[in-house]
């Protein structure tokens, strides 16, 4: 099993699709003629985030605390968070090293995004 996408009821789908942008790289794209208002957002490998428009988030929104986006540039995405205006907490996994980047956004959902460690033990 792989997971094919996650997805996320907004009621400020601009905002929602521009954190995702921001943070993930994720771009809008194509999405089927739904009866409801949305957007299918993309990574490489096809539409990773599909987004609902809802009346209001607050009451709407499920148990989600976070989703995760492997990245391949620490340091250049810390230094593009920080230029966005974006607050973000940074840990490192002590077992695997992996370093970890969270940062919240629409709706309380936040986005983990994920680094091998920069400095690996030779």
């Amino acid at each position: 099993m792989k997971l094919d996408h996650i997805n996320i009821k907004t009621d400020n789908l601009e905002a929602m699709t521009q954190f995702l942008a921001d943070t993930a790289g994720l771009v809008p794209g194509d999405r089927p003629n739904f009866e409801f208002d949305g957007a299918w957002l993309y990574d490489d490998e096809g539409a990773a985030v599909h987004l609902i428009k809802v009346k209001n988030a607050a009451t709407d929104i499920g148990p989600v605390d976070h989703f995760a986006f492997r990245g391949e540039d620490l340091e250049a995405t810390k230094t593009q968070l920080n230029d966005l205006g974006y607050e973000f907490a940074e840990q490192k996994q002590i077992d695997t090293g992996l370093v970890q980047l969270f940062v919240p956004g629409p709706h309380g959902i936040k986005v983990e995004l994920q680094f091998a460690d920069p400095a690996p033990a030779s």
